[in-house]
């Protein structure tokens, strides 16, 4: 309900309609993923920051000796994205899960 009442907070606020654009921060976050969603309801362009970033650093132009751009350094941004759970969900869902609440499972699957 929270992120909801904010989400239509913001948009109202902002004045979102059909056709217009709105530039979300942290769109992978609980607030970001609703506004997403109501962007979509309302057949409008909801657009990530983390859009706007990859292609700045695109276009820097600085390349790593494999001839990567910098906005690999986004991917776990756009893993979080997809996959709409951050690092620690991941593990306290492994927690919950496989390690059947084995604390020293963090580390055995950590180790280099």
């Amino acid at each position: 309900p929270v992120t909801w009442s904010t989400t239509h907070a913001a948009v109202e606020r902002g004045g979102l309609r059909a056709g217009s654009m709105m530039i979300v921060q942290a769109a992978a976050g609980g607030v970001g993923l609703k506004a997403a969603e109501y962007a979509q309801w309302l057949n409008a362009l909801l657009v990530g920051t983390i859009d706007i970033a990859s292609k700045g650093l695109r276009n820097r132009g600085i390349f790593d000796d494999g001839g990567d751009d910098e906005s690999g350094f986004l991917q776990p941004l756009r893993k979080v994205i997809a996959t709409q759970k951050t690092p620690a969900e991941v593990m306290l869902d492994l927690y919950h899960g496989d390690w059947a609440e084995d604390i020293d499972q963090v580390f055995t699957s950590n180790q280099y």
